[in-house]
């Protein structure tokens, strides 16, 4: 939902001006000061094991999301086609997902 409310606030930003741009550009980081929030919340109400394994995959998703971002910059350098930064929160989240299930796992 706040990816699909990322693009619709892009392709009206484009066609407004002043200060309804901004604030329209500004829009999806609602969605995202939740999801910190949500996120912060799970944190604090974790026992002390789930709390190790979300910090865990917090630190390889964050390492993950660096590689990738990183491999897509030096892909544009090369001539591939620019990518949209709106890419890189998906790309951490995925990244969380994955590095969570897995040490999940690893920890049962």
């Amino acid at each position: 939902m706040l990816f699909v409310l990322v693009l619709y606030s892009q392709r009206f930003v484009s066609s407004e001006a002043g200060a309804l741009r901004f604030g329209t550009a500004l829009l999806p980081m609602v969605g995202v000061s939740g999801m910190l929030v949500a996120i912060v919340r799970l944190t604090l109400s974790s026992d002390e094991l789930q709390r190790r394994v979300l910090i865990y995959a917090s630190a390889i998703a964050f390492g993950t999301t660096l590689f990738i971002t990183m491999a897509l910059g030096c892909l544009e350098d090369a001539g591939v086609s620019r990518l949209s930064w709106t890419l890189i929160w998906p790309i951490g989240i995925l990244s969380w997902g994955v590095a969570l299930a897995v040490l999940k796992r690893w920890y049962r």
